[in-house]
């Protein structure tokens, strides 16, 4: 019986035995080892078990309720009294008139020379 034509199907079939075995020995191997490594990852998880962490650390804290010290909307005044009125009022006739007329008079006359 000639096996040549079946040479490379062969050697492929051999190749896959040998990774099998392979897999199996490192699977074998690994199984006497697993003490070890189950204490170790005992080590680990004990090490990144899950910790409380305070809220105040992870959260800001409640700002308090402060009523606002603003008055909307209030009643309007039908009549003001002279006291009532006297922050908001200044009286033309108490003020000296001097300064601002010589500043018109000169935006004035200025105004005027510049036309032709």
């Amino acid at each position: 019986m000639d096996l040549r034509p079946y040479r490379l199907h062969l050697i492929g079939a051999a190749l896959v035995l040998l990774s099998l075995l392979v897999v199996l020995g490192y699977i074998v191997i690994g199984s006497f080892g697993s003490a070890k490594k189950s204490s170790l990852a005992s080590e680990l998880s004990a090490d990144f078990a899950p910790r409380s962490i305070p809220e105040n650390y992870l959260f800001l804290p409640a700002e308090p309720e402060i009523i606002p010290r603003v008055i909307l909307s209030r009643e309007r005044r039908s009549t003001w009294s002279v006291s009532d009125s006297a922050p908001f009022w200044t009286n033309p006739q108490m003020i000296d008139q001097g300064p601002l007329n010589e500043a018109a008079e000169k935006s004035i006359k200025k105004v005027f020379d510049s036309v032709p």
